[in-house]
């Protein structure tokens, strides 16, 4: 799960990294001159004067390489969140979108046990254990239990608000 974790962390950063190098700060410098201007009416003036004369100021167009690149990264951004999203419902057995009108039930411990039934085959709670100890003769003495994992329970709920993020 952790690695799963880390690498949607990575497949997302890689878009970030594009843009950020490509974007090499030009329009948070334009905001930043904008923002210092005294009042609406130079605002105006300078947008203005940015929209009319593109090739001085170096504004992207929809020509321009700059515009294409950075809709490449929005482009990247979408299909790796998409990409994530069936990742992520191949990781659990393909449970997410068969039940996707059930998955905020996953949060109410109300009609989890009929409506729910594949995130529980997925994360089960309960299984059988098998302990073997030594008994008091030395001999190793096996026993059957039932053991509770409700670490499952936290470990769906993280899974299923990750997926939804992506949705």
């Amino acid at each position: 799960m952790a690695y799963l974790i880390l690498f949607q962390a990575l497949v997302f950063y890689i878009p970030r990294f594009l843009w950020k190098s490509l974007e090499a700060g030009k329009l948070e410098a334009i905001r930043e001159y904008v923002k210092t201007l005294p009042d609406q009416k130079s605002k105006g003036k300078v947008m203005t004067y940015l929209l009319n004369n593109k090739k001085e100021v170096e504004i992207p167009t929809l020509s321009d390489t700059f515009f294409w690149s950075l809709f490449f990264c929005e482009v990247l951004n979408l299909v790796a969140a998409l990409g994530q999203m069936f990742l992520m419902d191949a990781f659990v057995g393909n449970t997410l979108l068969p039940n996707i009108k059930h998955i905020h039930q996953v949060f109410s411990p109300s009609l989890r046990a009929t409506e729910v039934e594949s995130f529980i085959k997925a994360f089960p709670r309960v299984t059988k254990c098998t302990f073997s100890l030594y008994g008091p003769s030395g001999s190793i003495v096996t026993y059957d239990a039932i053991c509770i994992l409700a670490y499952n329970a936290l470990i769906e709920k993280i899974v299923v608000l990750l997926w939804w993020a992506d949705f």
